[in-house]
């Protein structure tokens, strides 16, 4: 795998922790390789947030996830958050993980 150098990859994540202890050395890889890692979770506290930074030198940002809701305007406010922030972004690359970020996570990223 060459250079990322300037390219933004995009985990979508259910549950903030589990990122540090499933998903820390993946995205080492890809800091190692140059591209910037940006990890949505719906649950960071300050203290995972800081922890993201220091061990993985990723970025975490929020968006809202009903994690076990069937509300149709809880996820579609999900689709618009995750969307806008995409376009914002412009990832080379979007990875998610579980039922619901993968829906959504995938539906985003087909709209930028």
């Amino acid at each position: 795998m060459g250079d990322l150098s300037e390219e933004t990859y995009i985990l979508v994540v259910p549950f903030a922790p589990s990122v540090l202890l499933f998903r820390a050395q993946l995205i080492r890889c890809f800091r190692q390789r140059g591209a910037k890692v940006v990890v949505f979770a719906p649950d960071w506290t300050a203290g995972l947030k800081q922890s993201m930074a220091s061990i993985a030198a990723a970025v975490a940002e929020d968006y809202p996830l009903e994690r076990a809701g069937v509300n149709p305007f809880a996820d579609l406010r999900t689709l618009v958050v995750l969307s806008l922030a995409f376009r914002r972004l412009r990832p080379g690359m979007v990875i998610t993980f579980q039922p619901k970020p993968n829906v959504y996570g995938i539906m985003a990223a087909a709209l930028v």
